[in-house]
């Protein structure tokens, strides 16, 4: 026995139903592909560390440091590279206040100008008077002949294979994954209010004991006519009938019926119809 089958809002549930399920699962592989991407990016910072700096010729890169004492002026910046005769230079830019607990600062850009053979060097930034701690201030340059060789060089797997720094894909997906989530949940709403129109709550939760008879659970957004002992008919989501249930507490908009009939599982809907 079908229930509300000839009714055109039924059609218009199955339909939203239909779209609601379609973007909820495209929601959930958005996400998904975001953390993949969030970890890709990740490991291929851990695995390069932030010290690397990986260049073509003609190309240069911004680095920046912590500047161990107030009011340094250039002629105490002291840049070394190992090999002495490292083909790469130091261009110093300026000193500036930190962005988040305002000490000094240092910029500058490593530079590789046209022609610089491909290599790896070290390059160091210290201070005149200063002893820093080993690792602070030293980097690792390596120097590719070309962009293509870079790239197969990359420990992350988005850039080493697509060419993609993992901050795009990750941004796109966390952005569709949440435009997709925000439908799916208008899409709820909507679904809602159209069953109440209705007479539909759908269940949302169950306590098999077995065989009929068990408890059901769904919710009803207005049910101040429904009394416990009031018995409905149960269907499935295609709108087939699927047994009997009987109302054995409200709380709130909460109902709690128990299946006397048949079987019922999360996402079936009982029929509320006072004339069903």
């Amino acid at each position: 026995m079908a229930v509300h089958t000839d009714d055109p809002r039924w059609l218009a549930w199955r339909r939203l139903r239909s779209f609601q399920n379609c973007f909820g699962r495209l929601s959930a592989v958005c996400l998904l592909l975001a953390v993949l991407a969030l970890l890709d990016g990740l490991q291929g910072v851990m695995r390069s560390g932030t010290e690397q700096i990986d260049l073509i010729p003609g190309e240069s890169e911004a680095v920046s440091g912590s500047c161990p004492f107030k009011n340094p002026v250039v002629s105490d910046v002291r840049v070394t590279f190992s090999p002495a005769e490292a083909p790469l230079r130091f261009a110093f830019e300026a000193f500036f206040e930190g962005y988040w607990v305002g000490n000094g600062m240092w910029r500058g850009q490593v530079v590789a100008d046209p022609g610089t053979p491909p290599g790896t060097w070290r390059m160091r930034v210290n201070f005149r008077g200063a002893s820093l701690p080993p690792g602070v201030g030293e980097y690792v340059v390596r120097v590719f002949s070309d962009a293509a060789e870079r790239q197969a060089a990359s420990p992350s797997f988005l850039r080493r294979y697509f060419g993609v720094n993992a901050f795009w894909p990750f941004a796109v997906a966390v952005g569709m994954g949440i435009a997709l989530g925000l439908a799916t949940y208008l899409l709820g709403r909507r679904i809602f209010h159209l069953q109440a129109r209705m007479s539909l709550c759908e269940i949302f939760r169950t306590s098999p004991t077995g065989a009929a008879p068990f408890m059901v659970w769904c919710v009803a957004q207005n049910g101040s006519w429904l009394r416990p002992g009031d018995r409905f008919p149960v269907c499935s989501p295609e709108g087939e009938r699927t047994g009997r249930a009987v109302i054995r507490g409200m709380e709130k908009m909460t109902v709690q019926l128990e299946m006397e009939e048949g079987t019922a599982a999360v996402g079936c809907l009982v029929d509320l119809d006072p004339q069903g």
